[in-house]
């Protein structure tokens, strides 16, 4: 060292320590001497850990990036969060971009010459470049395999990776020709209580806080005291990363997820993993439990930002709990879990639901009662088949007529089950009845949901007096609760109503304001929908740039949750958008469109929609002078409405045959009668139709003012069944 030190003390040089780790002590102890002795010298030294030294500067180097996946644009992306399941994948352009897409290209055309990453293949080559977390040395092996399978099954055979990617260089180190051999030389290098925590910590899907870590790794051979040093010692030996997140009070500690595989595999070795795994599902179940709650506060923005960011972990936990055949706690889960999946998107909670609801109930508690009723709700997934799940359910809610006499709060996924399984066999009267109940109850937040609820459902009857009220009850609860969702959806139900009396000012200013709300909460997972209300209430206010700038916004959102598949509800919204501009082309592609979509789903709640998209296209092509083919469309519109609960969408039909009578007979004493009926029906004159107010001026300029008052009132007075009759005979009519 003396002589090394004086022949270096004059000289500028920087020395290169390559791989350290292995020989960090005598590595950090040649360094600190050199740098003492030779004040220009300056050493560069790669390692799994740091040297300790003075004077050193960290330059963590990270994988390779990898191609993104894409958050939903009509939110804000959340850092650090779960990915959503639904997000489309980046185009060819940004995939040929990523470094690791160009390091596995360039090794696949190596290997296979000739090989490219195109339209055909670039979805799996970024789904292995993320699956393998942008590891250049991962990324090298797998893409060997290009000689013998496509990227799309190299992709799929990726959960045995350790097996597979196994063909490095012949003159490589050997803990550089397997990914195995990697892994292992990292982890050879941990002490004792770092491999016990690593092991524990690859149960975390989606990383661990340090509270998670203590409550879930410590016992008899780790203690509580131990378990931050050894999170410190795995960070600095790069097996963890650390990720600050919005909104928690500490990093969260992240493996990557080949180290994380590896670390499953030795935690099996030590025969830890069931209770590991008890542990885990104990504390998630714990967190869930106490976040939902927060979902219906002023603190529900916390709430929903928590289960986001340990969505992949309480997933995990409940699908360990349905593997063990644990009823009582997977019950548990999808009781907590509802209302936050309902909020964020439904998908992959609808599945693990109806996983849980095949178990065998454990025991005949009121808690499970709600529980099932809520896992029924949320196995019927985003249709509400019901169907499908009527045993169950109406047995649970029959048990949870005793909670509710008990003064127990209800859960509103549950709470809601009885009034929609009413609705669903026809009987709205006693869907009314049971929501009206919810309006006394003591829990405050269910007394606004009552309200809002009384507001929807006497709208969807045609009973619409006392709904503005209503609404208006219902945001001023919501709002002394600081419900932000509440909020919104009363402001939704507000622009609708207001809709009704053509008030498209007030629609527009009450939509923005809860698009406001969606964009701060981050929770709602159809944004498409209300941007789509918003769209539509614009054109009807005039506005017809900004209408199609807010429908390019609300499909992209549907775009990227579910690709390829276009929405019905938008290309309805947008065929009267198109409609309004007078390209009635276009109008007639969008309706068409959407009623071939929702006819394909075969789904009963659709129907109502069903009715209006084929009235739609009925005045469509109506207005481009083909009577016969628009009395087909409202045929099949008055099939669709005329037997269905809801009575909106019939009075629209009626509408639209009323229009019909006129332009094409000539008959503006039944187009005024028809108008009348779909009123009643209805509860109100709608003031936004696309036919109802030039079909009304035009039949009132033919009548006079008095013949058409009285045609109008002769039609106020008919009963549902004799309004559709006399709508069905005129359609009939050649």
């Amino acid at each position: 060292m003396d002589r090394l030190c004086a022949a270096l003390a004059g000289r500028d040089v920087v020395l290169i320590l390559d791989n350290c780790e292995h020989v960090i002590e005598a590595a950090a102890w040649l360094s600190g001497r050199l740098l003492a002795d030779c004040p220009r010298v300056r050493v560069m030294a790669t390692s799994r850990e740091p040297l300790r030294i003075a004077g050193e500067t960290l330059w963590p180097v990270s994988p390779l990036p990898v191609p993104p996946v894409h958050p939903h644009p009509a939110q804000p992306a959340q850092p650090a969060q779960p990915a959503n399941p639904g997000s489309r994948n980046p185009d060819i352009t940004e995939v040929a971009a990523s470094p690791a897409v160009r390091l596995f290209g360039d090794r696949a055309a190596a290997v296979l010459p000739g090989f490219a990453v195109d339209e055909s293949n670039a979805d799996a080559v970024a789904r292995i470049c993320r699956s393998l977390d942008g590891m250049p040395l991962a990324i090298e092996l797998a893409a060997v395999w290009s000689r013998t399978l496509p990227p799309a099954q190299l992709a799929e055979r990726l959960d045995d990776r350790f097996a597979l990617l196994t063909g490095g260089s012949r003159t490589a180190l050997p803990r550089h020709q397997t990914l195995r051999a990697v892994v292992d030389w990292s982890w050879n290098l941990l002490s004792e209580p770092e491999r016990v925590l690593a092991r524990r910590l690859s149960v975390f899907p989606a990383g661990a806080t340090l509270t998670a870590a203590e409550q879930v790794c410590a016992d008899g051979a780790l203690a509580r005291a131990a378990v931050l040093p050894a999170l410190s010692g795995l960070v600095s030996k790069s097996i963890l990363t650390t990720v600050d997140t919005p909104g928690e009070s500490g990093p969260r500690f992240r493996m990557l997820e080949t180290v994380r595989a590896y670390g499953l595999e030795r935690l099996a070795d030590a025969g830890e993993d069931a209770r590991v795994r008890d542990a885990f599902a104990a504390y998630y179940l714990t967190m869930a439990e106490t976040a939902d709650p927060l979902l219906r506060t002023a603190e529900q923005a916390r709430g929903f930002r928590e289960l986001g960011a340990e969505q992949d972990n309480v997933h995990a936990a409940l699908r360990w709990a349905i593997g063990r055949g644990d009823a009582a706690t997977a019950l548990r889960f999808v009781r907590s879990l509802g209302y936050y999946w309902t909020q964020r998107g439904r998908g992959e909670g609808d599945a693990l639901a109806a996983e849980v609801l095949a178990l065998d109930p454990p025991d005949d508690s009121l808690l499970i009662a709600e529980a099932r009723v809520v896992c029924a709700m949320m196995a019927a997934t985003v249709s509400w088949d019901l169907a499908a799940v009527r045993v169950p359910l109406a047995a649970a809610i029959a048990r949870l007529h005793e909670w509710a006499a008990a003064g127990a709060v209800i859960h509103p996924i549950a709470a809601m089950a009885e009034p929609m399984l009413a609705l669903f066999d026809g009987d709205a009267d006693g869907a009314l009845a049971v929501i009206e109940s919810y309006t006394t109850m003591a829990d405050p937040w269910m007394r606004a949901a009552g309200w809002l609820y009384r507001s929807t459902h006497c709208l969807s009857i045609g009973r619409v007096d006392d709904t503005e009220a209503d609404a208006r009850t219902a945001l001023a609860q919501f709002r002394a609760l600081g419900d932000a969702w509440g909020i919104a959806v009363s402001l939704m139900q507000s622009a609708e109503l207001a809709e009704l009396r053509g008030d498209h000012a007030t629609a527009v200013a009450a939509l923005d304001e809860a698009i406001q709300i969606g964009h701060a909460l981050q929770a709602w997972g159809d944004m498409g929908y209300i941007i789509g209300m918003l769209a539509v209430a614009r054109a009807r206010a005039g506005d017809a740039d900004r209408a199609r700038e807010d429908l390019r916004i609300a499909e992209r959102a549907v775009a990227d949750r579910t690709p390829g598949k276009a929405d019905e509800w938008l290309l309805y919204v947008g065929g009267e958008i198109a409609w309004r501009a007078g390209d009635l082309a276009e109008a007639e592609r969008r309706c068409a469109a959407a009623a071939a979509g929702i006819e394909g789903k075969h789904i009963v709640w659709y129907q109502g929609m069903l009715a209006q998209a084929e009235a739609r296209l009925a005045m469509v092509v109506l207005a481009r002078g083909d009577a016969d083919r628009s009395r087909e469309h409202l045929g099949a519109a008055m099939a669709a409405a005329r037997d269905w609960v809801e009575l909106p969408p019939l009075a629209a039909v009626i509408d639209a045959v009323a229009a019909l009578a006129l332009q094409a007979g000539e008959e503006p004493e039944l187009a005024a009668t028809l108008l009348g009926a779909a009123h009643s029906i209805r509860g109100a004159f709608d003031e936004s139709s696309l036919a109802a107010p030039r079909t009304r001026a035009a039949a009132r300029h033919a009548l006079g003012d008095a013949g058409f008052d009285t045609a109008y009132r002769r039609g106020r007075e008919l009963a549902k069944a004799e309004a559709a009759e006399l709508a069905s005979a005129q359609v009939r009519r050649r």
